[in-house]
């Protein structure tokens, strides 16, 4: 009796769910019905769009009219998305015809104008020492040039835009650390262009006197975001920190003290550059710490093998800015690989936005993005379209 209850029981819960299924599929054919007369609809509607671009003619009119959209939100709230979606994707329609047909725009000037090659660079510049990261860095990128290192990231960009050296090279940001506000802020100030890129890997090294021992170390002198990267060991150590303007200038500070209770975090470069011995190679909090180093210049070059570009942009005040920014990214199908806010100078809680863009060069997508993104953003800044690498072994090498 109860092995019968048990199967009659099987047959109803197999019989519930063959229901279910049939529901199921039922339901899935009308959802596939409506869609058709939506897509018919939708397609009706893009005709009309095409018409409306034609008949404003003039690309001095604008697109997008600011007014007419937010009277027919409001008049739908309900169904305030999907209208806002397919506004959106009209406006797009409307400037992709502009920009096919030839639609001149500033920034489109700029990479048209962009050289393919960079020029022969003797010089670069970076920050630091010749044993410092930036020194290596720039080395990676411009192994037949001569590296002047010089004391700030002022300058060093100040060489640039004095076309007294063709690049320099600096960091932009770590990947434990977080960015390094000076460069970002140096970029817009000067108007300078990103022209090739370079993660390097950071391994920092204690450094003291010969002699030395772990237990003699009081306090630890490193760049600041040196001093960041190793933090753990300093807080569990308890060692007082002493900021420097770059990590090789640490390891040199230390040997000019000659103080066995001070010790420096920097390359090993830099400890056989000044004579001091490492005390330990695993003072990082994290066991992958990279930082990007950029080579900047006066003027934007895209060499064929670009990959990346980089645009500073401001989004207008209102609800939704930025999801519709990154929407329109997503409906060209270009990937954004970093997205960075940025306080803006002299307007406290207002950011800017810093992004990466992984695309091939001169890529007819990226252009037409551009070409709206210039026309619907209060403020957007082209940084460069350039190629990138990794770098993982350098200290090894050297």
């Amino acid at each position: 009796m109860i092995i019968k209850t048990i199967v009659k029981g099987d047959n109803s819960s197999s019989d519930e769910e063959a229901a279910r299924l049939a529901e199921l599929a039922r339901l899935r054919e009308e959802i596939d019905s409506v869609d058709a007369r939506l897509l018919e609809a939708y397609h009706e509607r893009q005709r009309l769009v095409t018409a409306i671009a034609a008949t404003k003619g003039d690309t001095k009119r604008p697109v997008r009219d600011p007014v007419r959209e937010v009277e027919k939100l409001a008049a739908h709230p309900k169904e305030a998305p999907l209208l806002a979606t397919l506004m959106r994707l009209s406006r797009a329609s409307q400037y992709r015809l502009r920009y096919e047909a030839g639609a001149r725009f500033p920034i489109g000037e700029e990479i048209a104008m962009a050289a393919d090659a960079l020029p022969p660079v003797h010089v670069v510049t970076t920050q630091g020492d010749l044993s410092s990261y930036g020194a290596a860095a720039a080395r990676e990128l411009f192994p037949e040039a001569q590296v002047m290192p010089l004391r700030t990231f002022v300058s060093a960009c100040r060489q640039v835009v004095d076309d007294n050296a063709k690049v320099a090279v600096l960091p932009l940001e770590n990947s434990s650390s977080g960015i390094v506000h000076e460069v970002y802020d140096l970029l817009t100030r000067h108007r300078l262009y990103i022209v090739g890129q370079v993660a390097m890997e950071i391994q920092h090294r204690l450094l003291a006197l010969p002699g030395t021992r772990l237990g003699d170390i009081r306090r630890v002198i490193s760049h600041p975001q040196a001093l960041a990267q190793c933090s753990t060991i300093i807080q569990g150590m308890g060692w007082q920190i002493e900021e420097s303007q770059n990590t090789a200038f640490a390891a040199r500070r230390v040997a000019e003290l000659g103080d066995k209770q001070v010790a420096a975090l920097a390359s090993a470069d830099a400890g056989r550059d000044f004579g001091l011995v490492v005390l330990s190679d695993q003072v990082a909090n994290v066991a992958d710490n990279q930082t990007l180093f950029v080579a900047i210049a006066r003027r934007p070059v895209i060499v064929p093998e670009a990959s990346r570009v980089s645009l500073l942009l401001s989004l207008p005040h209102q609800s939704g800015a930025l999801a519709e920014l990154l929407a329109t990214f997503a409906d060209l199908n270009l990937n954004l690989s970093r997205i960075q806010s940025l306080p803006v100078p002299k307007r406290p809680w207002q950011y800017a936005f810093y992004i990466d863009i992984d695309v091939a060069a001169r890529d007819e997508a990226m252009l037409e993005a551009l070409y709206q993104l210039s026309l619907e953003l209060p403020s957007l800044r082209f940084l460069g379209w350039y190629p990138v690498r990794t770098v993982l072994d350098w200290q090894q090498r050297n």
